[in-house]
């Protein structure tokens, strides 16, 4: 699932093969780190068409995955197009093809995607299908990139909610909010209040409301 999911990071001076393929690496068959789940592969099967923009991992930029993590990040794409142009038939195919409603290459997941556009019989149907509809975004792994305005210095540096970070050239602190870091702590309700999606927000209030009610019943 979305939520608990973080690159395993395999090792790779103990792993003498690769992967995927079981290739054994040499002087001329490198290791590469697959970004998505952290699995040592070759050339080969990490390959420029298996690349993918990560944003839920701070990647901005294409980056090397394994084959079988492209195919799921192409599929999530998919998902996500549909529920971007409020395809309701083609949504309802892909999940039906296998699709992981709770999966993305995004800082949202698709139902939280749905809830920012507003379209509520998708996210209707990601619920029946398993989306986990009350996922916050967690802390990200990956560390805040920084411009420092005052001396144009570059440097890393831990993610902190106030989205303000010292330059440890010159001391000037600089206010850094990027996509990925920005969300963290939102769910499918803060997504569509975000984007003024009234009924997507009253939709989710009394599914919540449901859900208490239950809770309270047993």
């Amino acid at each position: 699932a979305q939520s608990n999911w973080r690159p395993q990071w395999q090792p790779d001076k103990s792993t003498k093969t690769c992967s995927t393929c079981s290739k054994r690496f040499n002087v001329l068959q490198r290791r590469h780190h697959c970004r998505h789940c952290g699995r040592v592969i070759c050339g080969s099967c990490g390959k420029n068409k298996h690349r993918v923009s990560l944003l839920k991992f701070g990647y901005h930029e294409p980056v090397r995955v394994c084959v079988s993590c492209h195919e799921r990040c192409t599929q999530a794409e998919e998902l996500m197009a549909a529920i971007s142009g409020n395809g309701f038939v083609a949504l309802e195919a892909l999940l039906d093809a296998g699709a992981d409603p709770n999966f993305s290459t995004l800082v949202f997941t698709p139902f939280m995607h749905a809830a920012a556009k507003g379209h509520t019989k998708l996210m209707q149907l990601l619920g029946e299908r398993g989306a986990d509809t009350a996922y916050h975004v967690p802390p990200l792994d990956a560390p805040v990139q920084v411009e420092c305005e005052g001396c144009k210095r570059r440097f890393s540096a831990p993610f902190n909610s106030k989205h303000t970070y010292a330059c440890e050239g010159c001391n000037h602190a600089t206010f850094e909010a990027s996509e990925a870091h920005a969300c963290v702590g939102m769910s499918a309700l803060h997504a569509a209040a975000a984007r003024g999606q009234t009924k997507a927000c009253q939709w989710l209030l009394q599914v919540r409301e449901r859900e208490t009610e239950r809770v309270t019943e047993t």
